[in-house]
């Protein structure tokens, strides 16, 4: 005898548990619970919260003794305010944040694009940083820095695949060394989106920046007073300032990235950047004059290799460096004339003492313009890009 629920489709039955998991999950979702915290919450020892709503309206959290704070699947909402000036601070422990969702609100702080940011969502003062998968958002440009760290080194921090909209400061990371920054995503970011300063031995591969300076003044990247670092593989698209700073800086490797349509520089090597320079970011002063010696300063072994850039103002600029090694780029620009693409393509004008210049096969393309009344045929030319002299079509 034939039992007929027996023969129904396994499928049928896979379909019932997908359901079951689902009606699961969501009621995990919609009656998660609200934690609300309240002033400074002390953390001294290891705590979890999963999957829970996190209210920091009116608190944040304060990690000391060494302790451990994870937040895993949970929503964080909050305000920042001169009463509350962060979600997280790390005096003295570890934090691990993985797959959540930061909705930052501010009050009663004032946007200002040409400011260096004093709050801050996350701070690490000593400790570790473990942060993955989140979701960053906050609802007012221009008043509070994502991450910022201090002048006590920290190590071996794990930064990847977050995404970052609207801070005034992305990972902003100060004496970090062994650090991993991979496969982020940060738009109108302003003041800077990846920073290293006094860091050595910084990884930063495939993140990508969109709208760095969110239409006002900030970098792509900046990589200052630091050595060892390797920047591969990322995308930093529509700067409003310098797309890349290196500045100080010895054995730095530049390789297999896109960088298109900054408004200046798509990266700029120098050892000294005034104070009243046009483009300088603002949270970078104090790094600029951290260096007493900062005329005399060389960067040193910069390496430049296999990176395309796209309609930026200008290419690479370089000055006080000590071994520069450039090879293997594309370079997209497009001039109004000829004598204009020779000189802004000239490295005798781009470059100012750099000695031990190793430029190699190398290439230029002029930008295609949508004017139909215009001549595109310099566009069908891809040409040697000579190390000195400049571009001639």
């Amino acid at each position: 005898m034939k039992i007929a629920y027996l023969n129904f489709p396994r499928y049928f039955f896979k379909r019932f548990l997908t359901f079951v998991f689902c009606f699961i999950l969501l009621n995990k979702i919609c009656f998660a619970e609200t934690v609300i915290i309240d002033g400074k919450t002390i953390i001294n020892q290891p705590t979890t919260y999963q999957n829970v709503t996190l209210d920091l309206s009116h608190g944040y959290f304060f990690v000391t003794n060494n302790a451990t704070l994870k937040i895993e699947n949970a929503e964080i909402k909050g305000i920042i305010s001169p009463d509350n000036p962060y979600f997280l601070n790390v005096f003295d422990g570890d934090l691990t944040l993985e797959n959540n969702i930061f909705d930052v609100h501010v009050k009663n702080i004032e946007s200002s694009p040409k400011k260096s940011p004093f709050y801050r969502t996350i701070h690490i003062r000593k400790g570790k940083l473990s942060m993955t998968g989140n979701y960053f958002t906050i609802d007012k440009p221009y008043t509070v820095a994502l991450l910022m760290t201090e002048k006590i080194p920290t190590s071996g921090f794990i930064i990847k695949n977050n995404k970052v909209d609207n801070f005034h400061g992305g990972f902003m990371l100060s004496y970090t060394s062994n650090a991993l920054v991979s496969g982020n995503t940060l738009s109108h970011v302003s003041v800077t989106n990846l920073f290293t300063l006094k860091g050595h031995d910084n990884t930063f591969i495939d993140n990508t920046v969109l709208f760095s300076g969110n239409n006002n003044v900030g970098n792509g990247a900046d990589i200052i007073d630091s050595n060892n670092i390797i920047f591969n593989n990322n995308f930093i698209s529509f700067g409003s300032c310098y797309s890349m700073v290196v500045l100080r800086s010895q054995d730095i490797f530049i390789d297999n990235n896109r960088i298109i349509g900054g408004i200046t520089h798509a990266i700029y090597i120098t050892s000294n950047i005034s104070l009243y320079d046009a483009f300088h970011t603002p949270f970078m002063i104090l790094a600029y004059e951290d260096n007493n010696n900062a005329e005399t300063y060389k960067n040193k072994n910069i390496s430049i290799t296999n990176n395309y850039f796209g309609q930026n103002r200008f290419g690479i600029a370089a000055i006080n460096v000590d071994h520069l090694y450039v090879k293997g780029n594309i370079f997209i620009q497009k001039f109004m004339n000829n004598s204009s693409r020779q000189f802004w393509t000239n490295t005798d004008n781009l470059f100012q003492d750099v000695i031990n210049l190793d430029w190699e096969n190398n290439i230029y393309k002029e930008a295609f313009v949508q004017n139909i009344t215009e001549n595109n045929i310099n566009g069908l030319k891809y040409v040697l890009y000579p190390s000195r002299g400049g571009v001639i079509l």
